[in-house]
């Protein structure tokens, strides 16, 4: 098999006015106003997102080199990644279609366009979000476009299966039993190869030694053993061995196909943690989303190099890759790296709609299928907070069948699940995935910081049997905003900081959790948001969307995680300070750690054991202040400037997107201890039959869609709810009907 890129020449237009459900008419397209652009593409700006079809159309010459051997050639268009559904026509004939947007899918040129040599490919893409297709839902953009590579692949009649499922035809699965590696080889082959056929297959060690080979009928498994071998055993670590697999006939050979893997064993306890080939192994984890910066998700390769540059940086020893399935070339690098890797499907909201399950199978399918060889992923994550709108028994049923259906594919390694704090201890969902992470932003979406501990214990308490992880937690921050009270949601550097400064080293305590995720890495787009002063964009990141900017917390985590010395002064950027007196914050690997101001020693102070060093109590004179903070050989400088009054361009300015707040009503006076509220979470009012009556009563019209459709998600606050569903009321009104709906719930019994 030979592939060539052919990311260049390609013509590009809209079509607002075509329905990609309407099966089209390709020829009807008027290309005179078409953009001659190269792949990877999006159509998606910001402030400009476009939901509909598009064309893209490119004229290609089939060559084949280097392959006079082959007789019988077939060719292959290869597409990387489509957003999200196609129909891919060759010399105006519908050729193939594909629908999801992450995976890798094949499109076989028609043997009659084929034998001309020159053909014209058409590629009708649509993004709209459809209730047949996953992600449906969710806080990140469906940005629409071929935003991946695009290959022509050429082989013989006789070769592997390049159209199962996007894989080159050989799917290897990986196990270590006893101290002994064990390769399950299932190969795919084409029909033309079933006679005859048998494919010799190579190991080779990391140190480039054959280590095994074996020979089978091109339509049967086979295995291959190894003593002792190799383990990939994390960062610094990553053993990975090459396969060859060759197609022959009478020892001609008619495809070859070469597939990176390793070795491991991973075991996951629901009190002791994980374990990585018998060692405990404490998961210090990042997420992360594909795009970047103004490229979106049309990213480079050496787009994907930077933001594992920023990885291994912070020290991070795995990476949840959110929400879908990543480019190959992002998991060959976790392998590279030592990374382990929970990898998952986009389904952020499941219905009962019959296609809607089978499709995320499908994409469950191609996701394992493609990558089930990759030594760094040690889970297959089958859901993202479904239960968000309501945690439904049809949600257990379809869920147990995804985890089969990754036990069938992948008897080697876990199913999981991310659930959100709505999800009850009790629930069910706690046992659809083998092991479970949970969504939790006490602190920012709701509650305080400390509830962390009691939550997490009632989970392990409840089912002491499920491994508990945390796969999200985090806080918006625009790294313009400072304050020198920080508090929640005022979207500053410096709550960003202490919320986790605070909450991971509660997670630390916890010995039963198999490891944790921030959420996330960088900055990324997400449509649906305006706040922080920024549209358009999730500010929960370590790192900026261009990858510019490491935040504070950053180096919070790099001291913590990283082998590498670090000293960073916290709030550089808070340059202007309105008061006398001020307390300055460092992060370090450091024990302890000298302050001078203007070249005058100020103190010493000690670690306290969180990577974190304060220094109290610092005065600061009129006009520029240079500090300077010191231990051993590490030195970090900045200037802290004295001004007169506050600067106002720190804090954020209701009109620019800032959060939205309760202004109409005080807390104090809806919470009546003992009793219900509208601060209880929606799922718990419409749960008890006396409080589903007030809000009947008092607010129809949004009882009817909170009970009938799935397009408000009832693990929110009621008062969340009821401030956007009561939108086309005065102010004055809504107060006045929150507070009476408010008043007869606190005459019910809080039973939660």
């Amino acid at each position: 098999m030979l592939r060539n890129n052919i990311n260049t020449n390609w013509e590009f237009i809209k079509l607002p006015q075509v329905k990609f459900e309407e099966n089209s008419d390709i020829s009807a397209i008027d290309w005179s106003e078409a953009q001659e652009l190269c792949l990877p593409h999006t159509w998606y700006k910001d402030g400009e997102a476009y939901d509909g079809c598009a064309a893209y159309r490119k004229n290609l010459t089939l060559e084949i080199k280097n392959t006079e051997e082959k007789e019988n050639p077939c060719f292959y268009l290869e597409f990387e990644g489509v957003e999200q559904r196609c129909r891919v026509y060759v010399n105006g004939k519908l050729a193939g279609s594909h629908q999801g947007s992450y995976a890798t899918f094949r499109i076989q040129i028609p043997e009659e366009a084929s034998q001309g040599k020159e053909i014209e490919v058409e590629v009708l893409v649509d993004n709209t979000k459809t209730q047949e297709l996953a992600p449906m839902f969710g806080d990140f953009t469906v940005f629409g476009g071929i935003y991946r590579n695009v290959n022509l692949i050429s082989a013989d009649k006789i070769s592997f299966d390049y159209m199962y499922y996007g894989t080159n035809g050989v799917i290897v699965r990986s196990k270590v039993v006893d101290g002994e590696g064990i390769l399950e080889l299932e190969p795919h082959v084409t029909k033309d190869a079933y006679e005859n056929a048998q494919i010799t297959y190579e190991l080779t060690s990391p140190d480039g030694e054959v280590v095994a080979s074996a020979t089978s009928k091109a339509t049967e498994n086979a295995s291959i053993k190894v003593s002792a071998p190799k383990l990939w055993d994390g960062k610094d670590k990553a053993a990975i061995y090459s396969l060859k697999a060759q197609l022959q006939i009478d020892s001609k050979v008619y495809d070859e196909t070469t597939i990176k893997t390793g070795f491991k064993t991973v075991k996951i306890d629901s009190e002791e943690g994980l374990f990585l080939n018998g060692r405990h192994y404490r998961l210090r984890g990042v997420a992360k989303h594909q795009d970047f910066g103004d490229s979106y998700n049309a990213v480079s390769t050496q787009q994907i190099d930077r933001d594992f540059e920023l990885i291994e940086e912070i020290g991070a020893n795995s990476v949840r890759l959110s929400h879908y399935q990543h480019p190959q070339y992002t998991y060959d690098i976790c392998d590279k790296k030592g990374l382990l890797v929970w990898a998952e499907v986009p389904m952020l909201k499941l219905t009962r709609n019959e296609k809607l399950f089978e499709s995320t199978c499908d994409q469950l399918r191609e996701l394992i299928l493609q990558n089930i060889h990759h030594p760094s992923i040690y889970c297959w994550g089958i859901q993202n907070e479904i239960a968000m709108f309501r945690d439904d028994s049809f949600m257990h049923e379809l869920c147990h069948k995804f985890s089969d259906l990754v036990h069938e594919l992948d008897p080697n390694r876990y199913s999981a699940g991310a659930n959100l704090f709505s999800v009850k201890a009790k629930s069910e969902m706690n046992e659809v995935s083998d092991i479970v992470g949970y969504n939790l932003y006490f602190g920012w979406y709701y509650g305080k910081m400390p509830d962390y501990i009691d939550y997490l214990d009632n989970l392990h308490n409840t089912k002491p049997y499920v491994p508990y992880g945390i796969s999200e937690y985090g806080v918006d921050t625009n790294i313009a905003l400072h304050s020198e009270e920080p508090a929640v949601k005022d979207y500053s550097e410096e709550y960003q900081s202490l919320f986790h400064e605070t909450v991971y080293r509660i997670f630390e305590d916890k010995k039963y959790l198999w490891g944790s995720y921030v959420w996330n890495m960088f900055d990324f787009s997400s449509g649906i948001r305006n706040e922080g002063g920024i549209k358009a964009r999730n500010l929960k990141g370590l790192v900026t969307v261009d990858r510019q900017t490491r935040k504070d917390a950053f180096y919070y985590y790099k001291s913590k995680w990283s082998d590498a010395k670090t000293l960073h002064i916290c709030s550089k950027r808070f340059e202007k300070r309105d008061r006398d007196v001020i307390n300055i914050k460092v992060y370090t690997t450091e024990n302890e750690a000298t302050l001078y101001v203007n070249d005058q020693e100020v103190s010493k102070e000690l670690n306290n054991g969180n990577a974190t060093i304060l220094f109290e109590n610092v005065k600061l004179s009129n006009g520029v202040n240079n500090i300077r903070v010191t231990s051993g050989s590490l030195e970090d400088t900045c200037t802290f400037e004295k001004v007169n009054e506050a600067v106002e361009s720190y804090k954020l300015p209701e009109q620019a997107g800032g959060p939205v707040k309760n202004w109409f009503l005080a807390d104090d006076d809806l919470v009546k201890e003992g009793f219900l509220s509208v601060k209880n979470r929606a799922d718990e009012i419409l749960g008890e039959p006396e409080a589903a009556k007030v809000l009947k009563e008092f607010a129809p019209d949004l009882y009817k869609v909170m009970t009938e459709q799935d397009v408000i998600p009832l693990g929110l606050d009621l008062i969340s709810i009821l401030e956007r569903g009561l939108g086309n009321m005065k102010a004055e009104e809504k107060s006045a009907a929150i507070k009476k709906i408010n008043s007869k719930l606190n005459e019910i019994v809080d039973k939660y």
